[in-house]
């Protein structure tokens, strides 16, 4: 049988590697439902809102686009509202809610404050009340019946009475009461309704019990309050590991069961507790560098809650509707674990474990979110797999926690549906006690979880010998023996490349198929950057284009799933040896790897060229990361800044993702950052002129001396904490029966990048480079299908074919800029064209564009704005010079 039909969807495979010039594995691509950026409010009932508690006490760096990030993130869930806790010792509290008033009123978002009262007294009734006066009135305060909310963190006698007088506009007064019985008498009364805090298993306050969760606290709010507005809490988890506040709350199924709760309860208003309480660890936004470490880094760094968002969104919207149960319209699984069990012992903690850490159990909890009954398995390290059975909608289950990484599955009618690794090992020891869960999604159709959308958020580790080992093929395979062999690791290198906040690099226009245009989407970052209207894309848009385009052809398709070997038969066919890893046959059986083999007329490659690292030869190198391993990493791995924050970082590398870096870490790293770099390219020269950032040359020898010592050629060394290498990716075919990539990288023996000379049953599309991606794809695809169904133009002889690679080689060389298409853009397009012709008696459908002049400067323009981006940060630095100067007096007398 041909590999016709399959050749889109090969073909679709590598158009992953436009994403910033970085691979998307195609087995992630197995979350088929579209992410969706939904920026309006959940349609809801009259009255009912829900708000999410924010803690502006952490966020003094703030800048106008954080607090856009954070709202429309909140927004595409259905949070309606930020509650702003503030504290009254904070000289930045006014700059801070300014900029966050100013950015809900752009993104049609509401706020409303929340005065923290462990700062703030019964005696800054004046201040309180200026702040209500100054905001009461404001487009985006939150207006709940005809009047301005305003709330607290405890403050139980204060009086509002005073407040409302003073303030032209009408206030809603909920404060936390932390005794509902406090809402009938003294000041309380003065409010309009209550809000409490009390969101975990506890006899009151702070108090400890093992649950489960009731809601015997909001049934006494409600009885007390006597018709008064309650505004109820919800909170997914509480561990906080302070020197004078270390406890852990039994919390461990509240995600669902809270929720559940509330559909029940039907309370007037919620608040979420929180969007950014790291601190406490009950925070559902993204873990964000802008804000200021308490300490709390500890146990919140790398440890996201993003995927309760996405398990918060029907719940949501069920509670707005008043829903008894939320509606699933797309299957996901939510899971959640802490990294150790709780009773190892932590080496370097001077404190205990919290409070109520025996309470807890080692377990790993997974909500399921399904449109139609299937089976989770789940495996926790060394443990048996554990399968459930479960229903629609959804349920939360518990597995026994395992040492070791974590796995989880949906089967449904005997395919999978669902299938990842967990973002996080648990492990055996510690250094330092962390009760916070690890929160990862897998599917979806929202893009906030961290497992969806071809993202990895567990990279490969760094290696220097990337070379594939030759794989062994089992003895007893054959042509109709299939057979299960162990289960083997993953191998290195099948992670994908992509961040979380990746935009592309290349124009929209051109970057889209010419008979589908990529939908118009920009990032808060890029409009930052750019302006409204970029070219940019975020890959979460640029996925959910690849996957509809998929959508006629998802009955073709197989994933996770590796070609082992490639090799031809006597009778012409292609034979291909097939793996799919950790399959799990039966319930009592361990996972195993299930071998076979298939044959083909044809093979079409199309794995991309963005997976393998290329890494220079250094003295050195070698030994320093095996010494050091944490020190070394290739921008294949990158992820966020994080790990570089206040961090002596040496860059080498001298392309576009270099200079992305550069940008990126440029105001965050210990010292200036160090870019070592071979050539120039001109247009990314202001990359290398921002501030804090020294221009290296070629690196000559790396040593572990000192913790790690970098030597330059020019004679200089530093110390260093990071080396991140953004020097490209090699050519890998391991599987095919000859040797493809020469020692220079490049693609040896294919005509026109693509045919195999001598067998042009093997083709190869996306090898070119600088040729305007993602649209060569489709002409090379286009090409090889006509051809292989025998529609297309004839290939000239082999004597042709070999002198074509011969003059390729003068003009371009040997190594990987034989690929290289620019600037002869026409005639490759052209030949392209011509070659594939019309579809068979269909003589003007889809008919292949003649390329236009114009479709460059679309592809570059993105290169081009942020070179300008660049030139605006090093201008507005030199201005910042300027100013400190002049106020410092010195040299006040500038020449021009």
């Amino acid at each position: 049988m041909y590999l016709v039909t399959q050749l889109i969807n090969l073909a679709i495979m590598i158009w992953k590697s436009l994403f910033s010039a970085v691979s998307i594995l195609a087995h992630m691509l197995s979350a088929f439902a579209a992410p969706t950026l939904d920026s309006q409010l959940t349609s809801q009932s009259p009255g009912k809102y829900v708000f999410a508690h924010f803690m502006v006490g952490i966020v003094k760096d703030y800048q106008l686009s954080d607090w856009k990030e954070d709202m429309i993130a909140a927004q595409s869930i259905g949070i309606d509202a930020f509650a702003l806790n503030c504290a009254s010792i904070d000289s930045y509290t006014p700059t801070q809610l300014a900029l966050a008033y100013e950015a809900a009123e752009q993104v049609n978002f509401k706020v409303f404050i929340s005065f923290d009262f462990a700062y703030w007294t019964n005696g800054d009734t004046a201040k309180i009340t200026e702040y209500m006066k100054q905001y009461a009135g404001h487009p985006a305060q939150m207006q709940y019946k005809g009047a301005a909310v305003v709330s607290t963190f405890v403050g139980d006698s204060f009086n509002w009475d005073a407040v409302r007088q003073g303030t032209p506009h009408p206030i809603y007064a909920l404060p936390n009461l932390q005794d509902p019985a406090e809402a009938t008498t003294g000041p309380a009364k003065s409010a309009d309704g209550a809000f409490s805090w009390l969101a975990w298993p506890t006899d009151g306050g702070n108090s400890i019990i093992p649950g489960p969760m009731t809601t015997v606290w909001d049934d006494k709010f409600v009885h007390f309050l006597a018709g008064k507005t309650y505004m109820a809490p919800v909170s997914p988890w509480f561990s906080t590991h302070f020197n004078v506040k270390n406890w852990v709350f039994v919390c461990e199924n509240l995600p669902t069961l809270r929720w559940e709760q509330m559909l029940s309860l039907q309370p007037d208003l919620i608040e979420i507790i929180s969007w950014n309480d790291y601190g406490e660890s009950h925070y559902i936004g993204p873990y964000s560098a802008h804000h200021s470490d308490d300490g709390s880094s500890q146990w919140a760094a790398d440890m996201p809650h993003d995927g309760w968002r996405n398990l918060f969104k029907p719940y949501i919207s069920a509670y707005k509707s008043g829903a008894k149960t939320p509606t699933v319209e797309a299957d996901e699984v939510v899971y959640w674990y802490r990294p150790t069990p709780k009773g190892v012992v932590c080496t370097g903690d001077t404190l205990s474990a919290p409070m109520g850490a025996h309470m807890l159990s080692d377990s790993i909890f997974v909500a399921t979110m399904l449109t139609s009954p299937a089976t989770l398995t789940v495996q926790s390290g060394n443990n048996a797999p554990v399968s459930i059975d479960v229903p629609a909608g959804i349920v939360t289950s518990s597995v026994a926690m395992g040492i070791g990484g974590q796995s989880f599955k949906v089967i449904r009618n005997g395919q999978t549906i669902l299938s990842d690794q967990g973002g996080l090992a648990v492990k055996s020891s510690c250094v330092y006690y962390n009760f916070n869960v690890y929160v990862g999604s897998i599917g979806g159709v929202n893009g906030v979880g961290n497992s969806i959308g071809a993202y990895d958020p567990e990279p490969d580790s760094f290696q220097v010998n990337t070379q594939r080992e030759v794989t062994e093929i089992p003895s007893q395979l054959g042509p109709r023996t299939p057979c299960l062999m162990p289960a083997t690791p993953e191998p290195q290198g099948l992670r994908g490349s992509a961040y979380d906040t990746l935009d592309t690099n290349a124009g929209a226009r051109t970057m889209a198929f010419t008979h589908t245009a990529i939908p118009m989407a920009n990032s808060i970052a890029s409009i930052e950057k750019f302006g409204r209207d970029n070219p940019t894309r975020p890959r979460h848009i640029v996925l959910r284009y690849l996957e509809e385009l998929f959508v006629p052809f998802l009955h073709l398709l197989v994933l996770d799933t590796t070609v082992e070997n490639a090799t031809k038969t006597d009778d012409g066919q292609w034979k291909l040896t097939l793996r799919r890893r950790n399959v799990q046959h039966g319930t009592s059986n361990a996972p195993r790897d299930y071998w076979w083999e298939e044959q083909f007329d044809a093979l079409v490659v199309a794995s991309g060229h963005f997976t393998v690292p290329s890494l220079p030869n250094i003295e050195g190198l070698v030994e320093t990361s095996v010494e050091f391993p944490d020190k070394f990493e290739h921008a294949k791995s990158w992820r966020s800044s994080d790990s570089y924050v206040n961090k002596r970082v040496v860059i080498v590398g001298g392309g576009i993702s270099a200079a992305d870096l550069v940008e990126d870490l440029h105001q965050i790293v210990k010292g200036p950052l160090y870019v070592s770099r071979r050539g120039n390219v001109g247009f990314l020269e202001d990359a290398w002129r921002l501030p804090n950032v020294v221009d290296k040359s070629i690196i000559s020898r790396i040593s572990p001396a000192a913790g790690g010592t970098v030597e330059f050629q020019d004679g200089t060394s530093i110390n260093f904490d990071k080396i991140i290498f953004a020097t490209g990716y090699k050519l890998s075919y391991p599987f095919l029966p000859f040797e493809a990539v020469t020692p220079q990288n490049r693609l040896d023996g294919f005509y026109q990048h693509i045919f195999r000379i001598g067998d042009p049953s093997l083709a190869i599309i996306g090898q070119v480079r600088a040729a305007i991606s993602f649209r060569i794809y489709e002409y090379q695809a286009v090409a090889v299908s006509r051809f292989l169904a025998g529609r297309s133009q004839d290939l000239p002889n082999r004597t042709a074919q070999d002198e074509w690679v011969e003059r390729r080689l003068q003009y371009k060389g040997p190594t990987e800029l034989f690929h290289e298409i620019m600037p002869d853009f026409v005639e490759y397009y052209g030949w392209l064209r011509e070659f594939a012709g019309c579809a068979e008696g269909k003589p003007t459908e889809y008919l292949l564009p003649e390329f236009e002049e114009n479709w460059v400067q679309s592809d570059i323009e993105i290169l081009l704005a942020k070179k300008q981006h660049w030139v605006a940060l090093r201008d507005k630095n030199r201005v910042l010079d300027y100013e400190q100067l002049a106020k410092t007096g010195v040299n006040s007398s500038i020449s021009r």
